[in-house]
């Protein structure tokens, strides 16, 4: 855990330096927000400055739009009087995620304050047993081994 803690560590004497994102992604219901909050805790008992940060709204977290994305992340971060070490962010949708990331690593506004480190896929097991289209499950894997997301946590969760 030190080399990830000091990998996420942003440096306070240099004011430039860049706030670390975790983005957080899944489908909606699979615990993104809930999972985000439980690693930004645990972060913190890392001895990190870190927040979660999720879509205010669900209107705004039912669709993906990288610029609306940037501008409510900025916005919570300048609500912040304290120095920000890493934001874990639950991403609005999973649809298009490689879009998604690539549009926030081109986006000048984003790229200015923040700095993508990992991405982790949600996945929660009740998702896959109660959606007809399993194949799911198979874009979840093939998306972390095209090095996409770098993780995939799979929450047994409760099945019906």
């Amino acid at each position: 855990m030190p080399q990830l803690t000091e990998k996420l560590r942003r440096n306070s004497e240099e004011p430039n330096s860049l706030i670390s994102v975790i983005l957080v992604a899944g489908i909606p219901g699979s615990g993104k927000g809930r999972f985000s909050y439980a690693l930004r805790k645990h972060l913190g008992n890392e001895h990190l400055r870190a927040h979660d940060f999720k879509m205010p709204s669900i209107e705004k977290s039912m669709r993906y739009d990288t610029g609306e994305f940037v501008n409510e992340l900025n916005t919570f971060c300048s609500g912040i009087s304290t120095h920000i070490d890493v934001i874990v962010a639950a991403m609005p949708s999973y649809h298009h995620l490689k879009k998604a990331i690539m549009e926030l690593r081109k986006s000048e506004t984003f790229t200015r304050k923040f700095e993508i480190k990992f991405v982790i896929t949600k996945v929660r097991a009740g998702n896959f047993y109660m959606t007809p289209n399993c194949n799911m499950f198979q874009f979840l894997i093939e998306n972390c081994m095209k090095g996409i997301a770098h993780a995939v946590v799979l929450e047994k969760g409760f099945i019906d």
